[in-house]
């Protein structure tokens, strides 16, 4: 079987202030590396409290009192007392430190993911590239964070390289040029490309196209974030960068500032009908035609002889994309609960019309968009539920819709280990969809789909 979405990579490889603009106030004070050692700190004090609790039957008391005064006051999570994304933070968060504190290294997390699975099962491992979400520098850099992966010798592994626009144009040592992507491409270390649009950019940015072509010319498959979530810019927004979507000038709802705003607003980046605009040739054409770039992108142009591809814009319907968490259980509830949110029933065409655009921007549920998507035939697009079925109740839906034979060969098995699934829960959860949806559909999203998903001359079939 195949896991086709995980990650490995560690808190130093997370931005010093992950917690800016999500946490107000203390989000710019405390830095992850300060939040790793009070984590440190607050383990050791737990350890302590745990043997003190086993032996004490007054510290039993003490803990007993304690939870009844706080579940008096309504305060039992830190979710109740601080908004449900901030919770999601400090869950996520500690749970890096969790795990950095307990495996210490990439190669020591992917020996902690394959001690779930059967011994030749095979696991997508996601690098990310969060240096330009506006949040600092991560301890250990992207480039190093790549150098142990690509020395980890353990064929079980898939990796995928993490690409970011912005580090094309960085002002930096940090900052690569085309052919530092493709030689890691053409190096045969890395299955795909890695996007996490949420950071700050659009999957469509002409900076990355030929990035795409060249990962097509390989044959190899994209994996991008495709649902809501705490992880997104925390940098500076203006009106004039952000406000207007760059396809058809539609103007995008919503100052983000803290919180729920920013978990809203990246959903203009993430949004799947942003991928209709990258894959149809001629949308792209006419975002490309449309573009107006300052004078050091048009140098960049040149400097790249970029000129071809804004003349004609390349057709990149074949490229393998899969579409990850099927838009997330906020957008299946709304597919389920709201009826304004309705099963898309009309072809995907003529989004160059603003109010056609803007009505299936947000009249229709993602669940369903991507639905529409996988479903047609002249496109590569997949998708995966990677956390989304970690509540039980999407597993319904999930069977239901894998009886469409226009989308069975399209939906990838994933967890999104470790980040978000709880490590009790790696192995509950692939037994709870395995069971539930029955042997055939298990094999068809956790082994036959995955290889044609991953089928290239980097990833020759078995």
């Amino acid at each position: 079987m195949i896991n086709s979405h995980t990650h490995i990579f560690t808190i130093d490889h997370v931005p010093n202030y992950f917690g800016k603009r999500l946490i107000p106030v203390l989000g710019y004070v405390v830095s992850l590396q300060v939040a790793k050692r009070v984590y440190q700190f607050a383990n050791w004090i737990y350890k302590g409290w745990m043997y003190v609790k086993r032996h004490v039957f007054l510290a039993q008391l003490i803990a007993w009192l304690f939870m009844w005064l706080l579940k008096r006051l309504g305060l039992t999570s830190f979710s109740k007392l601080l908004g449900k994304d901030s919770g999601e933070l400090i869950a996520r968060v500690a749970r890096l430190a969790d795990y950095a504190l307990e495996h210490k290294n990439q190669q020591n997390l992917l020996g902690a993911l394959k001690s779930y699975y059967p011994n030749n099962t095979r696991m997508v491992v996601l690098t990310m590239d969060m240096r330009f979400m506006g949040a600092g520098r991560p301890k250990v850099s992207y480039t190093e964070q790549l150098k142990e992966i690509e020395d980890i010798n353990d064929t079980s592994m898939l990796p995928f390289l993490c690409i970011d626009p912005r580090r094309l144009m960085a002002n930096d040592a940090e900052r690569w040029s085309y052919n530092d992507y493709f030689r890691r491409l053409d190096s045969g270390k890395y299955m795909g490309l890695k996007l996490y649009p949420a950071l700050g950019y659009y999957p469509f940015d002409w900076r990355m196209i030929p990035i795409f072509q060249h990962a097509l010319k390989l044959g190899l498959p994209v994996m991008t974030h495709c649902s809501r979530g705490p992880v997104y810019y925390r940098g500076r927004w203006t009106k004039q960068e952000f406000g207007i979507h760059p396809f058809n000038g539609m103007e995008l709802d919503r100052r983000p500032t803290f919180g729920n705003d920013r978990t809203h607003f990246s959903a203009n980046f993430t949004h799947p009908l942003n991928y209709m605009i990258l894959t149809n040739p001629q949308y792209l054409q006419r975002y490309l035609t449309n573009l107006k770039l300052t004078s050091a992108e048009l140098y960049f142009v040149k400097e790249n002889s970029l000129e071809e591809m804004f003349e004609k814009a390349p057709d990149l319907s074949q490229l393998k994309i899969c579409l990850a968490h099927w838009g997330s259980g906020e957008e299946w509830d709304r597919y389920l609960t709201d009826y304004a949110f309705r099963p898309v029933d009309q072809p995907l065409e003529g989004l160059t019309s603003i109010d056609k655009f803007k009505g299936i921007w947000e009249s229709y549920s993602w669940y369903s968009i991507i639905d529409h998507m996988i479903s047609d035939s002249n496109y590569q697009f997949y998708t995966d539920v990677s956390f989304t079925l970690h509540d039980s109740k999407y597993l319904n839906l999930l069977k239901v819709s894998l009886l469409k034979e226009s989308i069975s060969h399209r939906v990838l098995f994933g967890t999104d280990f470790y980040v978000v699934s709880h490590k009790e829960t790696e192995r509950e959860f692939s037994i709870d969809v395995r069971g539930y949806i029955g042997e055939e559909n298990w094999k068809r999203i956790a082994d036959a789909n995955p290889m044609a998903y991953l089928q290239s001359d980097k990833f020759p079939p078995v």
